[in-house]
């Protein structure tokens, strides 16, 4: 098992939470630098950056002010960043469930409010193929 394995599987274990297959493979593909970390102004973020919106962007008092998040976006618990845009001026969540699903919600965010943008990582990859409006909010 590879070192990137390990920790997803680390993870899962710890959280209780899947993490869907593609991403991680997105997480094992940035690991062996074979995923751009930065594509136009989007940044991916590393595994050691996928945190909760909780222990993550809710903890963010710059410009924009995400602290309101966590009383929006129910099950924010589950909702973990993985990317963001113009340095955190949208930040992008995926929620995570205990058991594997074909939907895990993709979530363009902005201050305290938030949108469904895809159902799965690879659907707001195909949005960012196409520089889709609905990648902003």
């Amino acid at each position: 098992m590879g070192r990137i394995q390990a920790r997803l599987a680390a993870f899962e274990s710890k959280s209780g939470l899947v993490i869907p297959a593609d991403l991680a493979e997105h997480f094992r593909l940035l690991e062996k630098g074979k995923r751009e970390v930065w594509k136009d102004m989007y940044q991916f973020y590393s595994f050691d950056a996928f945190k909760s919106i909780p222990t993550g962007v809710a903890l963010f008092r710059g410009i924009p002010d995400y602290r309101g998040i966590v009383n929006t976006l129910a099950g924010s618990g589950n909702c973990f960043g993985f990317a963001d845009w113009m340095i955190m001026s949208f930040e992008y969540a995926i929620r995570l469930y205990r058991e594997p699903t074909a939907i895990n919600e993709v979530y363009v965010i902005y201050k305290d409010e938030f949108k469904q943008i895809a159902d799965s990582f690879t659907g707001f990859l195909e949005l960012l193929e196409r520089d889709a409006e609905e990648l902003l909010f």
